[in-house]
C-alpha cells in the first residue's frame, strides 16, 4: 500500500501470514474522496465477508458491528445474532470482566497491549463448550475514529499434540 496526495493509510499492512486468510482489504485501502463511516464500512464488509478465518469486527466501544461467515461455523451464532452485542460474549466469564476495563483504558490512554500482537486465549461458543483460540488484534483508524479487526484461531489441535 502506498500513501497518495499526503493522506494517511487507514490500514496498516497485515503480517505475511495473515495476508492470504484476510486477502483483499491488504489491496484493498488506499485512501479515496469517500467519507470516513463509509470507508470504514467498507473494510468491515470486507473483512467479514472475505475472510476464511474467524473474524470479529467490533467499535471502540466492543459492540460487533461484523461476523464473519468463518466466525459463525466456529462460534455457533448467526452475524445477525451477533450485531451490537458487546465482543466480550466470545470470551468465558474470567476474561470477559475485564474486557470493557480494558477497552476503555485503551480509549483513555492509547497504551497498545493485545492491539497489533497475537496471544492465546479461550474463547466460548454459543453451546458454552469453551475452546482455545490464538487471537490477533488489528486497528484500522480513520480519524478520531477506529475499529479493531479480531482474527481468531482455534488452536484446539496444536494443545491437544503438545
Amino acid at each position: 500500500l502506498k500513501q497518495e496526495e499526503g493522506t494517511k493509510l487507514m490500514l496498516k499492512m497485515i503480517p505475511e501470514r495473515e495476508r492470504k486468510t484476510v486477502g483483499a482489504i491488504v489491496q484493498y485501502l488506499e485512501t479515496g474522496q469517500i467519507s470516513s463511516n463509509k470507508r470504514l464500512a467498507e473494510v468491515n464488509e470486507i473483512v467479514a465477508k472475505m475472510s476464511a478465518v474467524p473474524t470479529i469486527v467490533c467499535d471502540t466501544m466492543g459492540l460487533v458491528l461484523g461476523f464473519s461467515q468463518a466466525a459463525e461455523e466456529v462460534f455457533g451464532w448467526t452475524e445477525k445474532e451477533t450485531l451490537k452485542k458487546n465482543v466480550k460474549m466470545f470470551m468465558p466469564e474470567e476474561y470477559a470482566k475485564y474486557h470493557d476495563y480494558y477497552l476503555a483504558r485503551y480509549r483513555r490512554t492509547g497504551v497498545k497491549r493485545i492491539i497489533g500482537s497475537s496471544r492465546n486465549a479461550k474463547a466460548i461458543r454459543k453451546d458454552a463448550t469453551v475452546f482455545p483460540v490464538n487471537v490477533t488484534v488489528r486497528e484500522i483508524r480513520q480519524g478520531k475514529k477506529s475499529i479493531y479487526i479480531g482474527l481468531l484461531t482455534d488452536i484446539t489441535l496444536d494443545i491437544e499434540t503438545e
